[in-house]
């Protein structure tokens, strides 16, 4: 276990030192809630000539509310999918350049030729990405709270933010899905010879999210506790899964055998 902390340790270090990765992690993380925050205000200004989702679900507390409250409800609803996607946009900046960055900084040598254990280096990389999507998840959305506490009435925070999916989604299924991202994402690293290459297979994982998303702004699905259950679930077994895999299938000598015949 030391091994793995001496493994995050040096990923975080390395991570403080590049400005570029951290503003592209940190400009979403400013940027969503933004829109969240301009979206809540605008809505409560002019509920009136804001567009509802044809659909739209009115949870009960709502039932019988003004159009101010409705209007703020349609407003926030979407962003639970869209905070979904930090942990998920977050680790694929990072992870994917877990092991292919290692080669092209020169360093992959040296480190397989350690004694480390494969499950501590691969622990010890995901955990230098788990730590920094969970900051900048639970954060802004800390953030987010304290903000629409001003702009809205408590009833549409016990809808939305203070819900109980939306508490179970950012606190139980966020960290899952970020581990599971990660796992994916240093398999993929684990094989890639080129970072451009991880990054677009990472994306993939974006893509239902981005789905889910469209589905809900416009037709207004309902963010129920049985949906939110339902995908942690399915990805807390994706999870139990991808890690035996990863330490299976990172396989050393084969590693920096195909790097090298790649011209690395």
């Amino acid at each position: 276990m030391t091994r793995t902390l001496v493994i995050l340790a040096k990923e975080l270090r390395d991570l403080l030192r590049n400005w570029g990765v951290l503003i592209a992690l940190i400009l979403p993380a400013l940027l969503i809630p933004g829109l969240a925050i301009v979206g809540l205000y605008v809505a409560g200004l002019t509920p009136e000539t804001f567009k509802l989702p044809p659909n739209l679900v009115i949870p009960p507390g709502l039932v019988g509310a003004g159009s101010r409250a409705i209007a703020q409800y349609a407003a926030l609803s979407p962003f639970f999918m869209l905070w979904l996607i930090f942990p998920v946009s977050i680790p694929s900046v990072l992870a994917a350049n877990s092991i292919v960055g290692e080669k092209e900084a020169n360093t992959l040598e040296p480190l397989l030729a350690t004694p480390i254990r494969t499950w501590e280096l691969l622990l010890g990389k995901a955990l230098a990405s788990v730590f920094p999507a969970l900051l900048l998840t639970w954060l802004p959305f800390l953030v987010l709270v304290l903000t629409a506490y001003r702009l809205a009435p408590a009833s549409v925070l016990h809808a939305t933010l203070l819900s109980a999916p939306w508490l179970v989604g950012i606190f139980l299924l966020a960290p899952t899905l970020t581990l599971l991202t990660v796992m994916f994402l240093v398999i993929v690293s684990a094989w890639a010879t080129e970072v451009r290459t991880a990054n677009q297979l990472g994306a993939v994982l974006i893509a239902p999210l981005v789905a889910m998303i469209v589905i809900q702004v416009t037709q207004g699905t309902a963010l129920t506790m049985g949906k939110v259950l339902g995908i942690w679930g399915v990805v807390l077994f994706l999870l139990a899964l991808t890690l035996p895999v990863a330490v299976r299938l990172f396989q050393r000598e084969t590693i920096l055998v195909r790097w090298k015949q790649s011209g690395g």
